[in-house]
């Protein structure tokens, strides 16, 4: 089975292809035109706002789509980020990451540390 984030990131990937008009449904796509609509993906997807995915989302939606592809019925048994057959995809999916940081959308914000006296707390 898979899971409810999985499922939400998926219908987001298959409003894409409609929108594009991809014909072939994704689950019954060669591994060369998984790679192409892929790589596509990667490099055009975006928000409601217009703006680019945050590196976390776009890995989210790789690793998304690779438990769906490899959940029953479907069993394809492939690795989207290590498979040689979708380095097409990841060279993209790589360089889309490489364009957020110069842009400085990639840092995190982390929350500040527990002070100890807080944590002695606990």
């Amino acid at each position: 089975m898979v899971s409810f984030l999985t499922q939400r990131k998926f219908v987001f990937i298959l409003a894409w292809c409609n929108e594009k008009r991809i014909q072939t449904p994704m689950g019954n796509m060669t591994v060369g035109q998984l790679d192409t609509n892929l790589r596509r993906f990667y490099a055009e997807a975006r928000n409601k706002s217009g703006e680019s995915y945050s590196k976390p989302s776009l890995l989210g939606f790789r690793h998304s789509f690779e438990r769906y592809l490899n959940a029953p019925p479907l069993s394809r048994g492939l690795k989207l980020s290590s498979d040689p057959r979708f380095k097409r995809s990841n060279e993209m999916l790589n360089a889309q990451i490489v364009r957020l940081k110069r842009q400085g959308k990639e840092n995190v914000t982390h929350k500040p540390a527990i002070q100890r006296e807080d944590l002695m707390k606990i």
